[in-house]
């Protein structure tokens, strides 16, 4: 069984730089198991979706096919954008609430939402996506290598290699290194054991093996990015407080345990003033080292970034779909555009359609869109905003727009059948969607729930900018109500 790793005892520390290490010790440690979750039932569905089939295929061609790769690609690429984005948020708002700089600041306040916090989960997020799909690969690989002395049939390496799936080279290869020393040995001491029932006895074991590796390995990654964000909250925090003119020049001092597990890397490098380009640890897997800031009593001497005209774009959305946003950005008033460029992050969809989480302000845009399908995305940043579905006076238009309508369950005009209200002050079938197949309740105090209808702010604005005088004759209240928010 793999056990939690026990908070480092911190010697001869300053007092701050004690509190420092405590405080991400603590948090990785309480926060671990929901990213090691999210990593073990990734692998066990990766490992399902694999065929025995696909193995063989691969054995015999010598590598993984390209349709597999693209596919771990696409499950890293979706369990980062709906599951790792809200770990790392989570632990950048407490690294940054923590930093004892920035904490006794009189009036400073840290936002875990900016874009230099968003900009770095986007590329952090890449960079986890590259690493860990190619991990994958070149450990299917090595074991894939193994097949050429002769030693397996191709039906028994890829009986083995299929529960390996999700680790990484060198535990791959121990692992079929423990498969072999047990078969060989069984066969060895039981001479007149048939090879099938040796296999199947060596296979259990490695399967059961396997399994603790991949608890290994979610554990190890699930630190190493807790670790990771922290830290990045830590320095995001120092650079708010000096972009804000309200801290100068700092210097980083490296801050490491001092104890038995400190590699001989991070050793040096406690205590010692560190260059900025040297970044923020984790500087290796499982480290838990951390940055002491200190002031150097002269003023912030950095680059304050000038605000950018347009917010920040993966540079992976796709030329055709860029095209679009920015045809559609400069349809947006501009009083909103100041808003989206400071709120609004637009990322790839690894999910094939277009959504938004209004909690970290991140667009996600399908590779091919269709009309008005930025606008409406940046909607929801918008109604987030300024909580829109928290005001009177729209609820009171959405279950006036709504009353009396007929309510349905669309088995067409969704890719997946719906329930909505059909009602003639919509200006699409979308805008009268009803979200109740996620749990959200359809009534709330015996009125209609606006919850339940999260698309009827966002096709409204989204007909508003395109379509005005539509939207007028359709719903001149809702017209109303956004041209509120414009002038």
């Amino acid at each position: 069984m793999f056990l939690y790793r026990q908070p480092a005892k911190i010697l001869y520390k300053s007092k701050k730089q004690q509190d420092i290490l405590q405080k991400l010790s603590d948090y990785v440690d309480s926060h671990l198991d929901e990213p090691v979750e999210i990593l073990a039932r990734l692998w066990d569905d990766q490992s399902e979706a694999l065929s025995y089939r696909e193995i063989r295929e691969a054995i015999l061609n010598g590598d993984i096919d390209k349709e597999t790769f693209e596919a771990w690609q696409q499950d890293y690429s979706v369990m980062a954008a709906a599951s790792f984005v809200p770990v790392w948020m989570a632990a950048i708002k407490a690294g940054g609430k923590d930093e004892p700089v920035t904490a006794a600041l009189e009036g400073f306040e840290f936002s875990p939402v900016t874009n230099g916090v968003r900009k770095w989960v986007r590329e952090h997020s890449g960079e986890l996506i590259t690493a860990v799909t190619e991990e994958q690969r070149e450990a299917v690989r090595a074991m894939i290598g193994r097949a050429v002395d002769g030693r397996y049939t191709v039906d028994e390496l890829s009986r083995v290699i299929r529960p390996c799936v999700g680790l990484n080279r060198p535990q791959a290869v121990a692992n079929l290194r423990y498969y072999e020393t047990i078969r060989d040995n069984l066969i060895k001491q039981h001479p007149r054991m048939k090879a099938e029932s040796a296999q199947k006895q060596a296979r259990e074991m490695a399967v059961k093996y396997a399994e603790r590796q991949h608890r290994q390995r979610a554990y190890t990654i699930a630190e190493t990015e807790l670790v990771s964000a922290y830290n990045q909250g830590n320095a995001q925090a120092i650079r708010q407080a000096q972009e804000q003119g309200v801290l100068g020049d700092m210097r980083r001092i490296g801050s490491t345990a001092d104890d038995e597990r400190v590699c001989r890397r991070c050793a040096k490098k406690s205590g010692q003033e560190l260059p900025a380009d040297l970044g923020t640890p984790p500087w290796h897997p499982r480290c838990r080292c951390a940055i002491a800031y200190e002031p150097t009593g002269e003023p912030y001497t950095g680059a304050v970034p000038v605000p950018e005209y347009l917010p920040p774009i993966d540079e992976h959305i796709t030329a055709e779909a860029q095209e679009q946003i920015w045809k559609e950005w400069d349809l947006i008033p501009e009083a909103h555009q100041d808003i989206l460029k400071d709120e609004m992050d637009i990322w790839r969809s690894p999910f094939g359609n277009s959504r938004t989480d209004k909690r970290f302000g991140i667009v996600y845009m399908a590779d091919e869109l269709d009309e008005g399908e930025f606008i409406h995305e940046a909607a929801h940043i918008l109604e987030e905003h300024f909580q829109v579905y928290q005001d009177e006076r729209f609820v009171k238009i959405l279950r006036d727009s709504l009353r009396g309508g007929k309510y349905i369950a669309d088995e067409e005009t969704f890719e997946h059948p719906v329930s909505r209200v059909e009602s003639p002050k919509l200006v699409s079938v979308y805008q009268g969607r009803a979200y109740i197949e996620y749990g959200i309740p359809l009534y709330s105090d015996g009125e209609l729930n606006p919850n339940a209808f999260a698309e009827f702010f966002a096709e409204g604005y989204k007909t508003y900018v395109l379509n005005p005088e539509y939207l007028k004759r359709k719903n001149r209240a809702l017209w109303n109500y956004v041209r509120g928010m414009i002038q």
